[in-house]
């Protein structure tokens, strides 16, 4: 009978230790999504002067395509799979946020996009580990 409780205990703890890990890497995912998210809003209401009910509007366009490009990243595609897909995913991302924004923000967003763009490509081809790569920008400087 202790034998058998040890042996349970023994399967049961791998288990409980596995489930741990999944459960900090899926905190670990959200946390950098909502920082990316954060980032990226903040920048464009900083830089592109957006009322409040473009801040709530962009948000929430952020965080879907942040979430969306985590997930190309978890993939075990390759990497001109996950480059497509990301490419994809940023360019309606920029046509989501055109529906947002008056003409001059869209046009200063514009501005940045092909330099953001040819920043995300470099770093995409040159980093094996995308995983801090979205494409926009994560702070005032970008």
């Amino acid at each position: 009978m202790k034998s058998l409780k040890i042996l349970m205990l023994a399967l049961l703890i791998p288990a409980f230790v596995n489930a741990q890990k999944k459960a900090d890497m899926k905190d670990k995912m959200e946390k950098r999504i909502e920082n990316k998210t954060n980032a990226q809003t903040n920048w464009m209401k900083n830089n592109l002067n957006l009322n409040e009910d473009q801040l709530e509007d962009v948000l929430e366009i952020n965080r879907k395509y942040v979430e969306k490009r985590e997930e190309v990243f978890m993939e075990k595609e390759s990497k001109e799979n996950k480059w497509e897909e990301l490419e994809e995913n940023w360019n309606e991302q920029i046509e989501e946020l055109k529906d947002v924004l008056d003409a001059e923000q869209f046009e200063k967003l514009e501005s940045k996009k092909g330099e953001w763009y040819n920043q995300m490509k470099a770093r995409f081809e040159q980093d094996d580990n995308q995983e801090d790569d979205d494409g926009m920008p994560e702070g005032k400087n970008r």
